[in-house]
């Protein structure tokens, strides 16, 4: 009873295994997905591999047990038939599904192995461009090492040069600094010597220009003094300041000029002569200068007969006074009159009248209160023939006189166109009143001033038709005369 009992239990677990069995589901084929890289592949392919060796192993003790089963089956009688067929089918399910999955194995081992292959493909093509690569690199790299080795060879060259040339010149400098240190000390005692040698000119150059600027300063206090002098009419008092100022400055061309110019209006020409040429020697562009040394040159040639000398001299005046004139145009002398008036009376004494109205008219602009301009102006018309124009500019010349000696009693030459202008308007009595106070007034060296005013009445007692048409003119020619000779009798 109890075998029986024990077969039935079998029976029914048998029966329950086979049902196990048959809703088994076949191992499902599993997906793989391109692997990006060999490491990844690798490790699907042991998890695979693992999952196929479990199920393998579970085939196998599947197998074991089903054959324990027949054994089992053996031994009892028909159920031993029974368990032989449900062992065979259990077996064969167990074969087809080792199949199966032998198949699913194989087929994931091909697809691997593809991959496998691939990704060594992609990875050889890899290798051999990262080696392509790396062997250009390596040229380029060589090309470079190269490249420097030949630079750093060129440099390493250079410097060498450099630095023999350096040390060249390093001891060429020694050498010439050493030379010029050994010279140094030879010429240090003549220099010592020389040293001492300029300071003493120094000092000696510095007393010397202590005692010329004294001597600046004090021939321009005789300068001043002079002047003074001058317009006192002391003309011997201002000769002998200006030789004073000459003498303590030799080299001031003012103090020459001046002394000339008054040698002029004393009549020493030679004189003046010297000291005028000594002014331009020291300054050649003295416009002053220029038009007094034209001045004497016109005084010698006025005084000399007609001849090519005193015509040369005249040229040599007029060059000399249109110098100083294209110096400057509106130049006037010490005595404030313009140096055209000048010019106007070469040219009257050439007899180029023309010439000398232009010259007078161009005084008359420059010192337009002065009445010398308008009075020689009255006589060159009334040598013309235009007694309008004479009166007219001998009317303006004697109230300009006038004036003139009321400001400065001393102007002698202002008197003597107040005398001439009175005597060519008729005015007799204020024309002797005018000459009695130029008579007073004319220093002892300024008689050219009276020689001047007598060549004057002259010119007019002539142009007014001779002591028959103008009989109050030749006393008062005689009187100055008179008055010539005894000043030149005094001296």
């Amino acid at each position: 009873m109890r075998a029986i009992k024990f077969l039935f239990l079998m029976l029914i677990l048998l029966i329950g295994g086979m049902g196990v069995l048959a809703q088994e589901t076949p191992t499902a084929t599993p997906t793989v997905d391109p692997l990006p890289t060999l490491q990844t592949m690798m490790t699907l392919v042991n998890v695979e591999a693992q999952r196929v060796e479990r199920a393998i192993a579970d085939a196998d003790n599947r197998v074991e047990n089903a054959f324990n089963l027949l054994g089992l089956f053996e031994a009892i009688g028909l159920v031993v038939a029974v368990a032989g067929g449900i062992g065979a089918l259990v077996g064969a399910i167990y074969i087809r599904n080792i199949r199966r999955a032998g198949r699913a194995l194989r087929d994931t081992r091909k697809r691997v192995e593809l991959r496998i292959l691939s990704t060594e493909q992609l990875l050889e093509r890899q290798a051999k461009s990262s080696t392509e690569i790396l062997q250009q690199t390596r040229e380029e790299m060589n090309i470079q090492a190269q490249a420097s080795k030949s630079l750093q060879e060129q440099m390493q060259g250079q410097l060498q040069t450099a630095t023999d040339e350096f040390r060249a010149t390093g001891e060429l400098l020694t050498r010439e600094v050493q030379t010029a240190l050994d010279t140094l000390q030879k010429q240090t005692g003549q220099n010592q010597l020389q040293l001492e040698r300029l300071r003493h000119d120094v000092e000696q150059n510095a007393e010397q220009q202590r005692k010329r600027t004294i001597n600046a300063l004090l021939g321009q206090s005789l300068q001043m003094l002079a002047e003074r002098q001058y317009r006192a009419s002391d003309f011997e008092g201002a000769i002998d300041s200006l030789k004073r100022a000459v003498s303590a400055d030799n080299d001031n061309p003012i103090s020459h000029y001046r002394l000339g110019y008054v040698y002029v209006q004393s009549s020493f020409l030679d004189e003046a002569e010297t000291h005028l040429k000594r002014a331009l020697e020291i300054d050649p562009n003295l416009a002053q200068a220029l038009a007094t040394l034209g001045y004497v040159y016109r005084r010698r040639a006025q005084e000399m007969p007609m001849g090519a000398e005193r015509l040369d001299l005249f040229n040599q005046a007029e060059r000399k006074l249109l110098e100083a004139l294209q110096i400057s145009r509106r130049l006037i002398d010490d005595d404030g009159e313009s140096w055209w008036g000048s010019l106007g009376g070469l040219y009257r004494r050439q007899n180029r009248t023309q010439e000398a109205i232009h010259a007078y008219e161009q005084a008359a602009k420059v010192t337009p209160r002065s009445s010398y301009p308008f009075s020689n102006l009255a006589m060159l018309y009334l040598s013309l023939g235009n007694h309008a124009a004479m009166r007219d500019n001998f009317l303006k010349v004697e109230a300009l006189a006038f004036a003139e000696t009321q400001a400065n009693t001393n102007n002698y030459w202002a008197f003597a166109d107040l005398v001439t202008s009175r005597l060519a308007l008729g005015k007799t009595e204020q024309a002797e009143t005018a000459l009695n106070a130029l008579l007073f007034a004319t220093p002892s060296g300024a008689l050219y001033g009276l020689e001047t005013l007598l060549e004057t009445l002259e010119r007019l007692l002539n142009a007014l038709g001779g002591q028959a048409a103008a009989p109050h003119i030749p006393p008062f020619i005689h009187k100055i005369r008179d008055h010539i000779s005894r000043m030149g009798n005094n001296e």
